[in-house]
């Protein structure tokens, strides 16, 4: 069931609103995700010269939160609503179909998160069952501030420039963790912890662990957990914590971790090696997840218990 790192969703491709009109923007603008298969990718953007109605759009084809990061201070208006970025992090909701009148004066930096159909309404769902909301969303949210949902945002952007090493697994469950915010407070689908998340079956933990231990050096993702468990990925993730205290994507980095020091002890493989049949192609972001878990590098482990 697990993906090989080539594969991802059958059917994903650039946002058309990327595709469009990131380049009139910045030139060097890439979009993080696509080929991992992230459920909600980002594009990162610099406008060195800033930018103004040359790239308004009519109506926005994609559903995107725009979140300001730093630079000239940006100003967003469509119909009666309008704003201005106000601090980091601050961010936009752009509903698929409302126009894109975005303005900055001067250099600035942001990033896009898209966010698709499927994903938004399987979180209404989650949170309340039947709702569907992804043509009704707000279009008045506007550089808002909400602690909460600035900080979901400033992480998963965080997650996202850790490189291509990031869980598939970890990202998907970002994204439902900003959906889940922005539509539990901001389109009265909440709040959703109203009641304490019940954790899985014996029988679904059993598999889920088995399935993850078989395969914690691979991509997997969390639709294919959440199909283990017969839940969908949203309920799936919020029982898998309450059942084990750590999300997935915490769980599947620790399997790794327990995997290396196994190897660290037991072979002269070279470190780089060990990372990548752990699961990292990034020895660096191996050394720096591995420090933060044990409390010491690969390599002062490996010294450590040698003498």
């Amino acid at each position: 069931m697990a993906e090989s790192p080539e594969q991802h969703d059958k059917g994903l491709e650039p946002p058309g609103y990327f595709d469009k009109h990131a380049a009139k923007i910045d030139a060097a603008a890439r979009l993080v995700g696509i080929e991992q298969g992230w459920s909600a990718p980002i594009a990162f953007i610099h406008a060195a010269e800033g930018f103004g109605e040359s790239v308004w759009v009519a109506g926005c084809p994609e559903t995107v939160l725009s979140i300001w990061l730093s630079g000239a201070r940006a100003s967003c208006r469509w119909g009666p609503s309008a704003g201005k970025s106000t601090e980091r992090f601050a961010y936009t909701l752009q509903p698929r179909g409302v126009p894109n009148h975005f303005e900055a004066k001067g250099a600035v930096t942001f990033a896009q998160i898209f966010l698709p159909d499927a994903l938004i309404d399987s979180v209404a769902d989650g949170l309340r069952p039947g709702s569907r909301i992804s043509g009704s969303l707000r279009d008045d949210l506007i550089f808002e501030v909400d602690r909460e949902l600035n900080a979901r945002l400033a992480s998963y952007l965080r997650a996202a420039r850790s490189g291509a090493d990031v869980s598939r697994v970890e990202m998907d469950a970002r994204a439902i963790l900003i959906a889940e915010r922005l539509l539990a407070v901001h389109h009265d689908l909440g709040p959703a912890a109203a009641a304490p998340p019940r954790g899985l079956a014996d029988w679904q933990l059993k598999r889920v662990r088995e399935f993850l231990g078989e395969t914690s050096h691979q991509r997997v993702t969390l639709a294919e957990l959440a199909d283990i468990a017969r839940l969908s990925p949203f309920h799936f993730a919020r029982a898998f914590r309450a059942s084990t205290g750590l999300p997935p994507h915490r769980y599947q980095m620790r399997l790794r971790i327990e995997r290396a020091k196994v190897l660290l002890q037991g072979s002269d493989k070279p470190i780089s090696e060990i990372a990548v049949e752990v699961g990292y192609t990034n020895q660096s972001y191996f050394t720096q997840l591995f420090q933060a878990e044990v409390g010491t590098t690969p390599a002062r482990y490996r010294r450590e218990r040698r003498k």
